[in-house]
């Protein structure tokens, strides 16, 4: 629903109905809280994180360079702030004992990825002028470096399994307090990992541990494993019956091979 806010309405229509995506101040009255959501804040939230969904799309589609350059650039640019918007729900959440804050984001992680930005540079080639990018080596691919960016985005909020009601499930570690971005990069993080994982494989006669690339992989690399496993799967439910037709082929041949020595002495 927030990725998809098409105009303003819509995103001020996300932010009353499941409240701030991240929180200017926190008030408390009884049992109701307020939350103050800056226009500007949410507006460059809704970009950013529009920006990751499109970077995690076309990561997938051997997308230009210079197009994946440009979505990082302005995840760079919107996260800008995120240092400083750590350090006020820091200060806020220490004058009502609140607890440190469920998510992270520093100097260090914001300079991280302005290196990323600049070796995408370099992979798009050296611009016009500049003879010193020709003589450095980027150890990523475009893909990959927008793999790495996700990856950085989704750590700055941290998640844990914990039970939801009658079910187990992975939540953000954050309360929430300051606003559901949290939750919001919880689902991008699932996405981003999708099924991919390690797995052992399906064959028995394998049973390695191997890295996932799709989803429904269940066999290691190699390809025999899989045409083991199926031929093993086939036998034990067709084995029976094949064989009864082998024997009574059997049958029959030898019958007929005396019928002919009987004919022809």
């Amino acid at each position: 629903m927030f990725v998809n806010a098409k105009h303003d309405a819509a995103l001020r229509n996300f932010a009353e109905r499941f409240g701030p995506v991240v929180g200017a101040s926190y008030e408390e009255e009884g049992d109701t809280r307020f939350g103050e959501q800056l226009w500007s804040d949410l507006k460059t939230e809704h970009a950013v994180y529009r920006t990751a969904w499109e970077l995690l799309s076309v990561r997938r589609r051997s997308p230009r360079p210079q197009r994946i350059r440009d979505l990082v650039k302005i995840i760079v640019d919107g996260i800008s702030h995120w240092p400083e918007q750590h350090a006020r729900e820091a200060r806020l959440r220490a004058r009502r004992k609140l607890g440190p804050p469920g998510w992270s984001f520093g100097r260090n992680d914001l300079e991280w990825l302005r290196v990323k930005l600049a070796e995408l540079d370099i992979l798009c080639g050296p611009r016009k002028g500049d003879r010193l990018t020709r003589f450095i080596q980027v150890p990523y691919s475009e893909s990959a470096i927008a793999q790495l960016v996700l990856c950085r985005l989704v750590n700055a909020y941290p998640t844990e399994v914990r039970m939801f009601g009658n079910t187990v499930a992975e939540l953000p570690v954050s309360d929430l307090l300051f606003g559901v971005r949290p939750a919001l990069y919880a689902i991008l993080r699932r996405e981003l990992i999708g099924d991919c994982g390690v797995r052992f494989c399906k064959d028995q006669t394998c049973g390695r541990l191997f890295a996932v690339t799709h989803g429904r992989q269940e066999y290691c690399p190699d390809r025999k494993c899989e045409q083991r496993h199926r031929q093993r799967k086939y036998w034990l439910l067709h084995g029976s019956d094949k064989r009864r037709e082998r024997k009574s082929g059997l049958r029959h041949r030898t019958r007929k091979f005396r019928r002919v020595r009987k004919e022809n002495p």
